[in-house]
């Protein structure tokens, strides 16, 4: 949207948010993170296929330190709410221990 007009399939990225009832703020999508575009995929898959089984390979790969935390409870509470299944490959220490908290287990970080 560098010239200020709408590109083709511009509205297939865009989202309607309304915080009151008066008005609406559109988000431009196309512009988020990475990590953020993954993330709406992933639950968005979620709540149009509850029970599915969702195999991720470094799901945490194009998100910050301080939102893969966030993310990773977000994924699950809502894989719960859907009876869906996560399996996943991290490296992430953050994800492995959010993981293992959830779990009962304890880890500890490999040297590599």
């Amino acid at each position: 949207m560098a010239s200020g007009h709408p590109l083709p399939g511009d509205e297939a990225v865009r989202s309607h948010v309304e915080p009151s009832p008066q008005r609406g703020i559109d988000l431009d999508l196309s512009s988020a993170g990475r990590g953020l575009q993954q993330t709406l995929l992933l639950l968005a898959y979620m709540y149009a296929n509850p029970g599915a089984v969702l195999l991720l390979d470094e799901p945490d790969a194009h998100l910050e330190i301080l939102r893969q935390r966030q993310i990773y409870q977000l994924l699950t509470e809502t894989a719960e709410e859907a009876g869906s299944q996560i399996i996943a490959a991290s490296h992430s220490e953050v994800l492995l221990n959010e993981a293992a908290g959830r779990a009962g287990w304890t880890t500890a970080a490999a040297s590599s």
